[in-house]
């Protein structure tokens, strides 16, 4: 970021800091989508479907983790739970 300032500044050109924006949400921007999905679906939970939740990531391997890996672990103990889930994946 710094060094795009930087730049804009010193070419007098503030469509460098409209790249720098683009740049870092294509790089973050899919995954800050789906975390805020995430809340947002979590939020929604009963305290029925955190126990399943709970329940289901009981040996999960943490080291290796991802949000598929996470849906997936869900869903194989709990296929309710895609339902959902479903707009993490892009379903509808």
């Amino acid at each position: 970021a710094g060094e795009s300032i930087a730049r804009s500044l010193e070419e007098d050109d503030i469509s460098i800091l409209k790249d720098y924006e683009n740049g870092w949400r294509r790089e973050l921007g899919r995954k800050l989508k789906r975390n805020y999905m995430m809340k947002e679906i979590a939020s929604r939970f009963d305290d029925k479907t955190f126990d399943k939740l709970a329940e289901s990531l009981q040996g999960v391997d943490f080291e290796d983790f991802s949000t598929y890996g996470l849906i997936k672990a869900l869903v194989k103990k709990h296929p309710s739970l895609l339902i959902k889930l479903k707009p993490l994946l892009g379903l509808r």
